[in-house]
C-alpha cells in the first residue's frame, strides 16, 4: 500500500513544480526538495510529482489551470522585484517532476488532492 496522501493548495503545487520561484524578491532556481520546505504544515516528504509530458494536451491544461494562475498570485503576494518576465509555465527539470505520457498512470498514482 502506498503512502498516505495530503492536501495542497494551487500555490503550494506551483511552488513544488515550478522551475523558478520567488525568494527574497528575486526569482531563483527552485530550491525546494521537501513539501515541508514549502510550508511547515506539509509533511517532511520529498517532492515527487508525476505529470503530463510536454506537448500533451493534459500538460497544456495543467499549465493553464494550475501553473499560470498560481504563479501570478504567488509572485504578486511574494513581491518579485526583478523586471524580467516570470516564466510561469516552466516545470522544473531537476528530477522532482517526472514526465509521463500515460494519463491513466498519472491518475492512478495521484497522491494528493488540490484545494482550490
Amino acid at each position: 500500500m502506498g503512502a498516505a496522501g495530503f492536501d495542497v493548495t494551487l500555490k503550494q503545487l506551483w511552488l513544488a513544480a515550478a522551475e523558478q520561484v520567488p525568494v527574497g524578491g528575486s526569482l531563483i532556481t527552485n530550491p525546494y526538495r521537501s513539501w515541508h520546505e514549502i510550508d511547515p504544515k506539509l509533511p517532511d516528504r520529498p517532492i515527487r510529482i508525476i505529470g503530463p509530458s510536454p506537448g500533451h494536451g493534459t500538460r497544456d491544461a495543467f499549465v493553464e489551470v494550475v501553473m499560470e494562475p498560481a504563479c501570478k498570485t504567488a509572485t504578486t503576494e511574494m513581491q518579485v522585484y526583478d523586471q524580467q518576465p516570470v516564466p510561469c509555465e516552466k516545470i522544473r527539470t531537476d528530477g522532482r517532476w517526472s514526465d509521463e505520457d500515460n494519463l491513466e498512470l498519472i491518475l492512478g498514482k495521484l497522491a494528493f488532492r488540490v484545494k482550490v
